[in-house]
């Protein structure tokens, strides 16, 4: 009785512990010893990917400046070919062409690019190869540039695209200040993660300390509890063998007997579980072999692990071969034996 009040106020006690565990562990979900390593890996992953956003928007408000100023300078052009005394109509050679415009344009996009990346990088390729194309297409029109040579009416022709390739920067601009958006918008919401995961990573000491007190306690009384229980049934035991007095007289109810026939060992059982253990283990052998050999024999498999189509295969020639030499050794010896005879006749 003593015992059993004993493991009552014990498994209470071990109850409301295991209570206090849990509600801590619910409460501070993301903050617990065994979470730092995760929270570690999200908050290295929320840098690495806040640092892509940052050289993006970088990038995209390098390309929005080179826009702006090269909206400006169209801006300017056009309205001095609408300006009879502007220097582009009086043949000056300071005005700019279209071409001229965009190249330059290209070039400050792809000298911003080649500060951040290799040459190798897919954006840089293209950009050299337009920028050689444009290069091309002016030096193609150099021998009869209009702002030397034609006054207001060729310089008027050069210019007659302007107004397509000013829509075009605009909404090159558009597009840019849309995708400027969206990043500030994604480096808003991976900085606010950030300090989430930070302030998670900085409260897990704490949340340690804690915890291991309450850990400690719990296990102190489950080994409390757990040692009652095991005195409880001694005791129910011993209670039981005063009781029926079975703990000092004993009697023999069967007596031993010898074996009619040898216990072991069982030949025929042996010998089944060895020719069984043999087959397995030829099959396994056979199968590991089989999965281990990366060989290709067949066309499909070619195709399967390339995936590229098959044209030709050149068959495997070994056993015709082998067709071949038996014949060509069977027609020797009858050729030999045909020169026998007819010398012995």
């Amino acid at each position: 009785e003593f015992l059993d009040n004993e493991l009552s106020n014990l498994k209470t006690i071990l109850e409301e512990q295991e209570n206090k565990i849990g509600e801590f562990k619910r409460a501070y979900m993301g903050e617990l010893p065994q979470q730092l390593e995760p929270n570690l890996r999200a908050l290295d992953r929320f840098q690495a990917d806040l640092q892509s956003i940052q050289l993006s928007k970088k990038m995209a408000e390098d390309r929005k400046l080179t826009v702006e100023k090269t909206i400006e300078i169209m801006k300017q052009q056009m309205a001095g070919i609408n300006d009879p005394n502007s220097p582009q109509n009086l043949g000056s050679e300071t005005g700019l062409s279209p071409l001229m415009l965009k190249l330059s344009q290209r070039r400050e996009i792809l000298a911003s690019l080649q500060m951040e990346y290799k040459e190798s990088y897919p954006d840089i390729i293209m950009l050299k190869r337009e920028i050689q194309e444009i290069e091309n297409q002016i030096g193609l029109a150099e021998s009869g540039n209009p702002l030397q040579e034609g006054g207001r009416e060729s310089a008027g022709k050069v210019f007659q695209l302007a107004p397509g390739y000013l829509a075009d920067l605009q909404k090159q601009l558009r597009e840019t200040e849309i995708e400027l958006r969206g990043l500030r918008n994604r480096e808003k919401a991976i900085e606010k993660q950030i300090k989430v995961y930070e302030h998670r990573v900085e409260n897990v000491p704490a949340r340690e300390q804690i915890l291991l007190t309450l850990v400690r306690d719990y296990d102190n009384t489950k080994k409390n509890y757990e040692a009652l229980l095991d005195k409880k049934l001694s005791a129910k035991i011993s209670e039981n063998l005063e009781k029926r007095q079975k703990g000092e007289q004993f009697r023999i109810l069967d007596a031993a007997n010898l074996p009619e026939r040898p216990f072991k060992p069982d030949r025929v059982k042996i010998g089944l579980a060895g020719l069984l253990l043999g087959l397995g283990g030829g099959l396994a052998l056979a199968f590991f072999r089989e999965q281990l050999d990366s060989s290709i024999r067949k066309p499909e498999e070619v195709e399967r692990v390339t995936s590229v189509p098959v044209l030709v295969s050149i068959p495997d020639f070994t056993e015709e071969m082998r067709g071949f030499e038996k014949r060509a050794k069977k027609t020797i010896v009858e050729n030999k034996t045909s020169k026998e005879e007819a010398h012995g006749a």
